[in-house]
């Protein structure tokens, strides 16, 4: 695996390049890491990686312009934060990253992050399973946008197509609550990694560069939102 970090703060990128080695060898990852002190320089390497790390401030491009160059070409890296600014999870939903860490606490939340980037690349192929119609159908995790409740049956939307199979949306919830799913409304549940933004009564999802929407009930704002954050913390 290959890792960049790209951060415009010398001291602070030579101390975040080790504890990330450090982070790694304790993960038992083999991963190299490589480090950017420019912003621009790193737009034509970044296919390169499987991991980047990008600092939110930084001068000429930020991160978020780095995060929003990877996504239009649809580059499939994790992006991680790092910042000092709390609320920027939520306004960071459009690039899809897999988490943050905050440069107060990277003591504490680096190593989870590492840990969580190994399960994710273990559970990769993993593939959600059920009947539908006498018919065994399995589809990745990854692929599935969401679920949608109709007429008694259960409407599987995916990357490339759909599928319907027979099971309370309650259940299917508790089953798929830490592969990363939502509940934004009482007929739909959703994979938080296509979530772009959440906004007063609705989901907005970006599959392709494709936006899709789905209904948010109100009571469950805070709730979607909090799962977010965590999802992006684990």
């Amino acid at each position: 695996m290959k890792a960049a970090i790209c951060d415009d703060e010398p001291l602070f990128l030579n101390s975040f390049q080790k504890n990330l080695e450090d982070a790694f060898k304790t993960c038992e990852m083999k991963c190299s890491v490589s480090v950017y002190h420019n912003s621009m320089e790193i737009l034509g390497h970044v296919e390169k990686y499987d991991i980047i790390f990008l600092d939110v401030d930084m001068p000429y491009l930020t991160g978020e312009e780095i995060a929003a160059y990877i996504r239009e070409r649809e580059i499939g890296t994790l992006l991680i934060f790092v910042t000092n600014h709390d609320s920027f999870v939520f306004s960071s939903f459009r690039y899809r990253p897999f988490g943050f860490i905050r440069k107060k606490h990277i003591d504490s939340e680096l190593l989870i992050v590492i840990k969580d980037i190994k399960n994710f690349f273990e559970s990769k192929s993993e593939f959600f399973t059920c009947l539908s119609h006498g018919n065994e159908i399995y589809a990745k995790y990854s692929d599935i946008i969401f679920f949608e409740s109709y007429s008694h049956e259960i409407i599987a939307h995916t990357i490339s197509g759909n599928f319907t199979f027979s099971e309370p949306l309650s259940k299917l919830e508790k089953r798929l609550s830490s592969k990363g799913f939502i509940r934004t409304h009482s007929s739909y549940l959703v994979n938080s990694s296509y979530i772009f933004s959440v906004e007063r009564e609705r989901v907005v999802l970006n599959t392709n560069n494709t936006k899709q929407i789905v209904p948010l009930s109100r009571k469950r704002v805070n709730e979607v939102k909090h799962k977010m954050m965590t999802f992006l913390r684990r």
